[in-house]
């Protein structure tokens, strides 16, 4: 990763499962079955 991938405008609102995932230092699938069990608020698009 390049050091711009850790700067952006806050507060963020929405990120991919991908990127949030990336961010927390999780797998995709760990996060899904996170989202699964509601423990995130997940916005529908």
């Amino acid at each position: 990763m390049i050091n711009s991938d850790y700067t952006g405008q806050y507060p963020v609102d929405v990120v991919t499962i991908e990127k949030f995932a990336e961010l927390i230092g999780n797998t995709d699938e760990a996060v899904r079955v996170m989202i699964k069990r509601e423990k995130f608020a997940v916005a529908q698009t």
